[in-house]
């Protein structure tokens, strides 16, 4: 299960792009590096902007870990990019920030 560290301070995701587990289906979780002054925007922080057919559900928060969960069947027949947007929310002055990265499909 590949994570992907979220820094909306620093406007990064790492890894980018995310890989997904080699010729498997894989649920990618996202972590907030700092959850006391962000918070995801709900109810789904992360969007992929193409490749439905690869992520046919929303992302959702995990209210147990505070994590965003995404899941990709990763079928692609070669490897695949996809961009997507993750988006949080500061806590202190409400101000919404979207960072543009990509998962690997292998």
């Amino acid at each position: 299960m590949p994570n992907v560290t979220v820094d909306f301070s620093r406007q990064t995701c790492n890894p980018d792009p995310a890989p997904a587990d080699p010729g498997q289906a894989t649920i990618f979780t996202f972590t907030l590096v700092n959850p006391n002054l962000w918070a995801w925007v709900a109810p789904s922080p992360v969007v992929l902007t193409s490749g439905s057919a690869q992520f046919p559900a929303a992302s959702h928060i995990d209210s147990r870990t505070n994590k965003a969960v995404l899941f990709d069947r990763n079928t692609d027949a070669t490897p695949t990019q996809y961009k997507y947007t993750v988006s949080g929310t500061n806590t202190s002055t409400g101000a919404v920030v979207t960072i543009d990265p990509f998962i690997q499909n292998q």
